[in-house]
Order: C-alpha cells, then sequence, then structure tokens
C-alpha cells in the first residue's frame, strides 16, 4: 500500500471520468463564477485601498493623484470583467453550453 493509497479523496463531487466541463461547473462549484466573485472582491479591495490612499494623501498632490488613477483602474477593469462575464454568457448560449456554465 502506497502513501498515496491513504489520501482521501478530497473532491469526492467530482466524477473521475466527467470532461472539462463538467469538472469546471459540476460537483457543486462552479469555476467560472467563483472566478468572476474573486475579480468583484479584487475591485471591492481596490476601491477600499484607493480611498485609504486618498484619505491620508493629506493634500499631496501625488499623492491624491495616484488614488484617483488605482480608482480609475479599478473601474476599468470591473468593466472589463462584467463585460468578459456578458461575452462568456451570451456565446454559451449561443451554441447551446448556457446549462454548463
Amino acid at each position: 500500500m502506497s502513501v498515496l493509497d491513504k489520501i482521501d479523496n478530497p473532491a469526492t463531487n467530482i466524477n473521475p471520468n466527467s470532461n472539462l466541463s463538467e469538472i469546471l461547473t459540476g460537483g457543486g462549484f462552479n469555476l467560472i463564477d467563483f472566478l468572476f466573485f474573486i475579480a468583484g472582491l479584487v475591485f471591492f479591495f481596490n476601491i477600499i485601498i484607493a480611498g485609504w490612499e486618498y484619505f491620508f494623501s493629506a493634500g499631496d498632490p501625488q499623492k491624491v493623484e495616484s488614488a484617483g488613477n488605482r480608482l480609475l483602474n479599478g473601474f476599468i477593469g470591473i468593466i472589463v470583467v462584467v463585460a468578459s462575464f456578458l461575452i462568456v454568457r451570451l456565446f454559451s448560449s449561443m451554441i447551446g453550453l448556457d446549462k454548463l456554465i
């Protein structure tokens, strides 16, 4: 008996004979939605950090500009993420994979 035989399977909900699309969206866990959720969290914390930088800039124009740039980049990033989310959903429904994603 090897060491690997003693380790319990952490992914018991995933069928080992499944294909890639079932692994990404099956087993009660949707990887695509999870990644969009993580992108939303990054955006949220980016906004918090930009506000923190602006609040503690003490009128320093360079720090105010840095906070403004961080805020702008955060909004551009969330727009890109939302657009990619819509594009993924649109194409998946067009080719009949809307049940998988």
